[in-house]
Formats: C-alpha cells, sequence, structure tokens
C-alpha cells in the first residue's frame, strides 16, 4: 500500500493503479475499490506485458469504470520475481483530462499559445477544446509531421481552422505527435527555447511510467540488496 501510495502521489493525473497475478487476476486496486471485471488476462496491455516483459502503453479509450466515460490510457508494466520469472502486471490509468491540464500549463496564454497531442492513428488526446479530443485530425495538419518523428517549427493551418504558428515534434517510441500553437496574429516566432518546452511536456507524459518502473524495480531488488 506504501508504494501504492507513492506512485499515485507522483502525479495527479494518475486516476488508479490496479495490481494483477501472473495470470491477470486482480489482486488489488489503489484507490481502494472493486474491480470491474474478475480477470484482466484478456487486456492487451497485459498480454503484452507477459510476451515481452516490457513496459506498453496503450492507445487512448474510454474509461469502463465510471459513467462519464473519460478517455484514458494505461501504462502497465512487468512484475518479475528476483529469479527472473513473470510475476504479474501493474497497470497504471492515466486521465487524459488531467494530463492536458498539467501540458497545457507550459503554455503561454497571454500569447494563446496550447498544445496538441495525438496518438500515431492521428487521435487527438490533448487539445484545449474538450469536444476535439477522441477525434482524429485533418489530414492535413503539420501534427502528422511529428507523428512521423520530424521536428521543427512551421506556419501552417491550426485544428480551429485559423493560421497559426505551430511548433511541432514526437513524443518517442510511443509514436504521439505533440504540437505547441498560437495564433499568427498573436506571434510572430517562437522562442529558441520552443523545442524545450515540447521535451517538458514529454517527461511529463512519461514521469508515471518511469517513476512506476523505478519504484517496482526497487521493491522487486530489495530482498536481494538486503541480502547482501
Amino acid at each position: 500500500t506504501r508504494y501504492a501510495k507513492v506512485m499515485y502521489e507522483s502525479n495527479r493525473s494518475i486516476r488508479r493503479l490496479v495490481f494483477l497475478d501472473k495470470d491477470g487476476v486482480g489482486v488489488a486496486l489503489y484507490p481502494y475499490g472493486t474491480f470491474d471485471e474478475p480477470s484482466y488476462a484478456s487486456r492487451e496491455y497485459f498480454q503484452k506485458v507477459k510476451a515481452t516483459r516490457q513496459p506498453y502503453v496503450t492507445d487512448v479509450f474510454q474509461s469502463r469504470v465510471d459513467t462519464v466515460g473519460r478517455y484514458v490510457i494505461s501504462i502497465a508494466v512487468p512484475v518479475q520475481s528476483t529469479s527472473g520469472a513473470f510475476g504479474g502486471a501493474i497497470a497504471v490509468s492515466i486521465d487524459i483530462d488531467r494530463l492536458g491540464l498539467q501540458i497545457q500549463e507550459i503554455a503561454d496564454a497571454s500569447r494563446n499559445e496550447s498544445f496538441v497531442v495525438s496518438d500515431a492513428k492521428g487521435s487527438i488526446l490533448i487539445h484545449q477544446v474538450p469536444t476535439l479530443i477522441g477525434s482524429v485530425l485533418p489530414k492535413d495538419d503539420v501534427l502528422y509531421l511529428g507523428i512521423s518523428g520530424q521536428q521543427g517549427v512551421i506556419q501552417g493551418g491550426m485544428t480551429e481552422g485559423i493560421l497559426g504558428m505551430i511548433a511541432y515534434g514526437n513524443v518517442p517510441d510511443l509514436g504521439w505527435g505533440i504540437a505547441l500553437r498560437s495564433p499568427i496574429e498573436n506571434v510572430f516566432a517562437f522562442s529558441p527555447l520552443v523545442l524545450l518546452s515540447i521535451f517538458s511536456v514529454i517527461s511529463i507524459v512519461f514521469i508515471s511510467s518511469i517513476v512506476l518502473y523505478i519504484v517496482v524495480q526497487w521493491y522487486m531488488d530489495k530482498p536481494k540488496n538486503s541480502a547482501s
């Protein structure tokens, strides 16, 4: 419970943590509650971490836990015994709305800057217009350059249909695209540090999985370290 509390409080975008045994059966939740199903063995994230023994991040989906239908992603990491055997998985549910609020705080509101984040398929994960979340980017959107692995600054059309200055990049390993945008009338050019802002956002996206992975590995290594 202590470790779950540390992980939960490390990032306010975390909704809950699910602890699964080697067969995908739920053994614990934090914060406390009831499981929405007895086994998670069929969930893609469980199957992926069991097969690869590597962390896995899902595509965005609507939560089935509550009636609000929040958009979430799940970050799952494997739990291994000291001998290396697969012992189960821990899945962290990330609230996209909360994550979006964290990311938008980095933008300069005085210049009407805002971030847009999409997954590798072009589905919008984060946008200042909530009704656009879950929709697909227009085919000619600049953010597809970020999805393809490129980064840069360009003048182009924004998803709201207006002209803007757009700095774009990608989230490594996930294939997501990320862009910082501002209406053209509010800015002549972005600061040279604009890409550093994008990398700051990337660190927020990854912080949950990084903290989770470090804590789990430390916990699993503790018996070995104590014995030595």
